[in-house]
């Protein structure tokens, strides 16, 4: 079935079907319906997921509780934080060429917003990297 001009998948197709009157079939009900785990790692513990096997949820912040979780993460994302960083060109050969005047290098080295400096900004990202896999 299709919507204004969008294919519609089964479930949705279904539903409109139901709506018009015209149902083959009838709507699932919630508790039929398939399990659904996407996005982001925060919605799944929301509802009460995660990883249970010891007997609690452990979690970016759970995890990081933990002394050995904390040094670790504290190491790798001081390092990426005092790497320089900048903007590149890409040259004709495979090389790339440092582009010292270019608008972004600000950010990226100084102040990428009025809170934090470039620095801190790149070990947030880390730390967002290592505990929760996005940054």
């Amino acid at each position: 079935m299709r919507a204004s001009g969008y294919r519609l998948s089964a479930a949705a197709a279904a539903a409109e079907a139901h709506r018009n009157g015209t149902a083959i079939e009838p709507v699932k009900a919630a508790i039929d319906s398939e399990p659904v785990i996407a996005g982001a790692s925060d919605v799944f513990e929301w509802f009460g997921g995660g990883g249970q096997a010891a007997g609690i949820t452990v979690t970016p912040d759970t995890a990081m509780r933990s002394s050995t979780v904390w040094r670790c993460v504290t190491l790798i994302s001081g390092a990426m934080m005092s790497a320089v960083l900048g903007v590149y060109e890409r040259l004709p050969n495979g090389g790339r060429r440092y582009v010292a005047d270019h608008e972004y290098n600000r950010f990226l080295q100084m102040e990428p917003n009025d809170d934090m400096s470039g620095p801190e900004m790149i070990e947030l990202a880390a730390i967002d990297m290592l505990l929760r896999g996005q940054g």
